[in-house]
Order: structure tokens, then C-alpha cells, then sequence
């Protein structure tokens, strides 16, 4: 079964913010900073039931989705959800990569598994991940760029001085286990 896709646009109507543990914006000559950040996302139709995610170390969402950013979290991005993940699953995200992140490989981890892919530049592009006897009691999914930089390196007109690694639109979880129907399900963050 496919589980439906994380939506990182402007709207998403079946999401709800239970949780946002701390987060700090500072403003420094026009330039908007996260310094760290930690949401946790579970669909509206059963809190109780469904799982909950903790999504960091993505930055502030953009007209297309969201970037890592190694300032909020050195590691790239991290979904770690309230109970243990499949042991099988297909892991399905559209990404593209900033600047030198395009020529490395990007390492993508779930407990003792892991890969490494190229993600390329410029335009979202879809990926698609098997994941086969990952260790039990795995809970989170670990998305590493390889050379996090800031657009202000690359451009010295820039202001933006987020460390920039991989762009996410939608991240998918294919499992057969019933008890993740709703993982990653219309999470808005």
C-alpha cells in the first residue's frame, strides 16, 4: 500500500501542528536565520491512533518545499516518528540538490541500513529507496547532503547564510505493515 506523501506547499488541510518544541528566528541585516527547530506532525483524523513525526533540520518552506539546513541540524534532515518503523519499505521523495551537493553523494540511513545516491540540481527529481530488514525498533530516517554550503559562498551578492544541502517537495513511505497507513501522511512543516 502506498502511504500518501508528506506535503511541503502552502497548504496542506489535513495536517496539525501538535507540537513545536522550540523555535528561534533572529533577524540579522534582513536576513531571516532558523538557529533550530523541532516539529512534530500528526494527520487531523486520529491523533490518537496514528503516528506522530518529529521532522528537523529543514529550513523556512519556499513556494516548492524545503531545504536541509546543516545550521539547524549538522546531519541534513531527520524524521523520527513515536513508534518503530517497518522492517520493509520503499522510501519515495522528490529532491534536488544546491550548488556543489549535485557532484556528492547524499546518505540516506534508516537504522542499520543505509544508501547513497546522487541527487541532482535545479529540479525536483524523484527517488525511490528499498529498505529491506532494517533492524528492529528503528524510528527515524536520516537525510545527509554531502557538502552543506550557503547560497552566500556561491554568490557573494547573497544574504542568505542557511547551510543549503538537499531540497524536499514530498517524502513517501511504502509499507505493507497496516500499522503505517497513516505515516508521513499530509504532514505540513
Amino acid at each position: 500500500m502506498k502511504i500518501p506523501s508528506i506535503y511541503l506547499g502552502p497548504l496542506c488541510l489535513f495536517a496539525v501542528i501538535t507540537q513545536l518544541s522550540f523555535f528561534v528566528i533572529s533577524n540579522f541585516t534582513n536576513d531571516l536565520k532558523i538557529l533550530k527547530s523541532s516539529v512534530t506532525c500528526s494527520q487531523s483524523q486520529s491523533l490518537f491512533l496514528n503516528p506522530k513525526v518529529q521532522i528537523i533540520g529543514l529550513s523556512l518552506q519556499e513556494s516548492w518545499g524545503r531545504w536541509t539546513d546543516a545550521a539547524i541540524f549538522s546531519q541534513g534532515a531527520k524524521f523520527t516518528t513515536d513508534r518503530p518503523l517497518p522492517r520493509k519499505f520503499i522510501l519515495e521523495f522528490n529532491a534536488k540538490a544546491f550548488g556543489p551537493n549535485a557532484q556528492g553523494q547524499t546518505l540516506v540511513k534508516v537504522g542499520n541500513k543505509s544508501h547513497l545516491i546522487i541527487v541532482g540540481s535545479e529540479y525536483l527529481s524523484p527517488y525511490r529507496l528499498e529498505f529491506d530488514s532494517v533492524n528492529f525498533g528503528a524510528r527515524s530516517i536520516v537525510i545527509t547532503p554531502p557538502i552543506p554550503i550557503s547560497p552566500n559562498k556561491t554568490n557573494p551578492t547573497s544574504v542568505d547564510t542557511r547551510l543549503l544541502g538537499v531540497g524536499f517537495s514530498s517524502v513517501d513511505l511504502v509499507s505493507a505493515s497496516s500499522t503505517f497507513n497513516s505515516f508521513l501522511r499530509g504532514c505540513w512543516f
